[in-house]
């Protein structure tokens, strides 16, 4: 599900984004970029996505729920598949079009069709 205009102030709320702490020292994970050092707290957006979803959303423990992540274009990770332990996984891109130079693959396991991580 993609939705675009999302936000009432998105520029706000990269500028709010922005403003949170990215310590290179802290990085450990196999993804590109830095995480940013506490959620961003966007007033109604869990109640949005969960009257888009059908479902109430709550955040899994252990998840960098409400987190930024700051990537750059030289920016590299070690995996080349991301995988959320989780039901379901949003992003909000809050990079402005000039800035941006692709976005978010969805990975299918051709051979058997699977699109999650096998329970067995």
């Amino acid at each position: 599900m993609i939705i675009d205009d999302f936000l009432a102030d998105p520029h706000g709320v990269r500028r709010a984004a922005l403003d949170l702490g990215y310590d290179p020292a802290a990085k450990a994970c196999n993804y590109p970029g830095l995480l940013s050092d506490r959620p961003l707290a966007i007033r109604g957006l869990d109640e949005a996505v969960s009257a888009r979803i059908g479902v109430p959303l709550v955040p899994m423990a252990g998840t960098s729920h409400g987190h930024c992540r700051l990537t750059l274009a030289g920016d590299k990770g070690a995996s080349g598949v991301h995988i959320d332990p989780c039901f379901y996984s949003g992003i909000l891109y809050l990079s402005l079009p000039e800035h941006a130079r692709g976005g978010t693959d969805f990975f299918r396991h051709k051979p058997t069709g699977l699109e999650r991580v096998p329970a067995d």
